[in-house]
């Protein structure tokens, strides 16, 4: 039996993360997909993704000679635009016209549950090949078709949008085996490119070392530079082996940041010997590997440039990216809305104009009404006849993107189609990759295996919010749902977007009770940025008679709250199908858990003793001791970053301002 608290069926559609599929390369060098891979004990074979050969499209330069000459300036200019898609099966909507025929732009984004049909891969494969039609008619020049398809929950191609559920970056991580990294980003390649998308805006190579970047979450392979560099390498050589340009993110690192560049002014002044350097190996490494594209983030590295943000530095771009680099390939920037895209700017300055002075070949806009890209035009235009825009540079850089389409096969390689897509044998290499990345960082036995056990569960319901990056997401299982594959007397409580935690809380233990439950699961996801989740974790763990299981589903931060205060917890690092099957498996004692946590967490507290110091990767001040937050001695002030406030005892509940813990009733 489960509890839900529901969603309505209008946020559950606005909640989808999405993304998109493509089409297989052949590489008879490669091992047998099906076969098993090592023990997680046994460290894995050698495995060098560079050896994988990518089967690019030779480059008839006399064709971009006389392409470059049928493009007006003004075609000239779309090329360097890549622009939201929205549409159905019978082509892009009345602004996507407008786009791809009037203004020629070079490229177009899949925007969640506009571009890509939920439950329907014919659809969007019928309006991408639609859209492409429109392009090629237009300029002769076939579009990028790009999406931020990054694994995981991260993933808009999904089950729910026609695809098969990968594990995610974390997971990767946590498996610490570039196959594993290889085997999840060909298989998304493959299915990418054969529902026409060619441009995947993954994978992520930013090293997070701070428990306070909630914006990164699970989208990153951990805090280890070297082991990010092995892991990118594949997933770049996987993506592009099926023609699917790779794109390595965000240059030049956001995990050195605790802030989030959509929202906020973000300003990293990290010296390159005290770290930056470090974080820009996994960059180089891509580079190595042959990554087709890098995205430039728009945040300030004073290190490299104390005045521009790097999406729209000239000495990031110029000096560090094409010469210190020897970056050869498309540079993209991050999305030109966000608020740290306009750092440096004066009022009026657009930062789109502002990156292809920089050195940027691909200006990217999710959201963009026609009316703008008339403005950028004008400005472009206007920038190149008073000679603040070089015209040379220009034209070398949309050589470059022309060169680029042609490398990756868009106009001679069709997308296979949809029904390439959700195969058994690549969900069932995911669900065994998934086995291996689940870690099991604490069990003093009390609580598992759980089979033979009467349990209650509480956790995320299938739409949720991530509260580290305010994201909405959506599944089409549960936690729940998988330890009911193994006892269907499972029961649960369940919390859809944000929990409300009195609620939930007499729910839980009412459940307890009438069950007579043995063990309390409990699932959290970003609860380190969820005063909510903090506060319902507190009351149970003080609360409840019986052993708790506590799992992470999303980055195990989380941990640090019930660290050796619970029976077990299991890092899970997603909350896919394999994911989540995986370890309602571990806890039923029929499969071992094979990852290994990455983050040395036992420095870190999850609220901090008057006096002690702030642990590593913590920046700023923390405001619970520099105001002296005593939350009326009913409970503990927590400052994680984006969350501040006290998480209260059991009978208590926290004042209106969130800085004091009052008696429940009042």
């Amino acid at each position: 039996m489960m509890r839900r608290m529901r969603l309505s069926p209008t946020l559950a559609a606005a909640a989808l993360c999405v993304c998109c599929a493509g089409e297989p390369a052949s590489s008879p060098d490669l091992p047998d997909a099906s076969a098993d891979l090592p023990d997680a004990d046994v460290p894995p074979p050698e495995f060098d993704p560079l050896a994988i050969p990518v089967p690019w499209c030779a480059v008839d330069e006399a064709a971009i000679d006389a392409r470059m000459s049928a493009l007006s300036l003004r075609q000239q200019i779309g090329q360097h635009l890549i622009v939201g898609l929205r549409g159905d099966a019978a082509g892009p909507d009345a602004d996507g016209r407008a786009l791809i025929d009037t203004w020629a732009v070079g490229g177009v984004f899949l925007q969640p549950a506009t571009g890509l049909a939920l439950g329907a891969p014919e659809t969007t494969a019928a309006l991408l090949a639609q859209a492409q039609s429109q392009a090629v008619e237009a300029t002769g020049v076939p579009l990028w078709v790009c999406i931020d398809q990054e694994g995981g929950t991260n993933a808009a191609l999904n089950r729910l949008t026609g695809g098969t559920d990968t594990i995610g970056s974390t997971p990767i991580g946590q498996t610490r085996d570039p196959e594993v990294a290889f085997r999840e980003f060909d298989l998304m390649g493959r299915e990418l490119r054969a529902l026409g998308v060619n441009l995947d805006l993954a994978p992520v190579l930013d090293t997070v070392h701070t428990t306070r970047n909630g914006n990164l979450n699970t989208r990153a392979f951990g805090p280890d530079a070297a082991l990010n560099a092995r892991l990118g390498q594949a997933a770049v050589v996987g993506l592009q082996r099926n023609l699917v340009v790779a794109t390595a993110k965000h240059f030049p690192g956001d995990g050195l940041s605790s802030g989030n560049p959509h929202t906020d002014v973000v300003v990293i002044d990290t010296t390159r010997e005290g770290g930056l350097d470090a974080h820009m190996e996994p960059f180089r490494a891509a580079i190595a590997a042959g990554t087709g594209a890098i995205m430039t983030m728009p945040a300030l590295f004073s290190a490299l440039d104390p005045e521009r943000p790097a999406i729209t530095s000239r000495i990031v771009h110029q000096q560090v990216l094409r010469q210190e680099m020897g970056f050869e390939g498309l540079i993209i920037t991050d999305a030109l809305g966000m608020r740290g895209a306009s750092i440096g700017l004066d009022e009026g300055d657009l930062p789109g104009l502002e990156a292809l002075r920089a050195g940027a070949d691909l200006l990217l806009y999710v959201t963009v009404e026609p009316a703008q890209i008339e403005q950028l035009a004008t400005a472009v235009e206007g920038a190149l006849a008073a000679g603040t825009l070089s015209r040379e540079e220009l034209d070398a850089s949309t050589r470059r993107i022309l060169r680029a389409k042609a490398r990756a096969c868009l106009a001679s390689e069709p997308p296979a189609g949809p029904g390439a897509l959700s195969q058994p044998a690549d969900a069932a290499m995911t669900r065994q990759h998934a086995a291996r990345a689940i870690a099991l960082v604490e069990d003093d036995g009390a609580a598992l295996p759980l089979a033979g056990r009467r349990v209650v569960y509480v956790g995320p319901d299938t739409a949720f919010q991530d509260a580290g990056s305010g994201w909405l997401n959506l599944a089409d299982r549960t936690m729940a749902d998988a330890l009911r594959d193994h006892d269907p007397a499972v029961e649960s409580v369940l919390w859809a977007l944000v929990p409300n935690a009195p609620a939930l809380f007499s729910e839980t233990m009412d459940a307890i009770a009438a069950t007579q439950a043995q063990v309390l699961v409990i699932g959290t996801v970003q609860a380190r940025w969820s005063l909510p989740q903090q506060q319902l974790v507190e009351w149970l763990i003080e609360a409840a008679t019986i052993p708790v299981v506590h799992l992470t589903l999303g980055v195990p931060f989380d941990w640090i709250q019930s660290r050796g205060r619970v029976s077990a917890v299991l890092a899970l690092g997603g909350l896919r199908e394999p994911m989540i099957a995986a370890a309602a498996a571990v806890l039923y004692g029929d499969e071992a858990a094979g990852g290994q946590l990455l983050y040395d967490l036992s420095d870190e507290r999850w609220s901090l003793d008057p006096g002690q110091p702030r642990p590593p990767g913590s920046d700023g001040p923390d405001r619970c001791q520099t105001r002296a937050v005593s939350c009326g001695g009913q409970g503990v002030c927590v400052d994680s970053g984006s969350v501040f406030g006290c998480v209260c005892h059991p009978n208590h509940h926290p004042s209106a301002d969130g800085l004091d813990c009052v008696p429940d009733g009042r």
